[in-house]
């Protein structure tokens, strides 16, 4: 959604849910946009920062090796 122009602005592990298609292949879905901005907004950065961090505290404190919050920026602004 980044390269549509929008920052979630409130993400978090809880607003990130797993869909499951009839062959049961799982796809991540970003839920809760209330809070989300255009890239326009003053914040769009910080708040991209923030999401990102988040998640990827998320998943270190459960022990799961992933990218740090600044390698997810790169591939969400690439």
């Amino acid at each position: 959604l980044y390269k549509a122009g929008l920052v979630h602005a409130d993400l978090s592990p809880y607003n990130i849910i797993i869909s499951l298609d009839k062959d049961s292949k799982e796809t991540p879905c970003i839920i809760d946009w209330a809070q989300g901005v255009m890239l326009a907004h003053p914040r769009s950065q910080e708040f991209l920062q923030a999401d990102c961090q988040h998640v990827a505290d998320y998943f270190a404190k459960l022990g799961v090796k992933g990218a740090t919050a600044e390698e997810i920026i790169r591939k969400i602004k690439a």
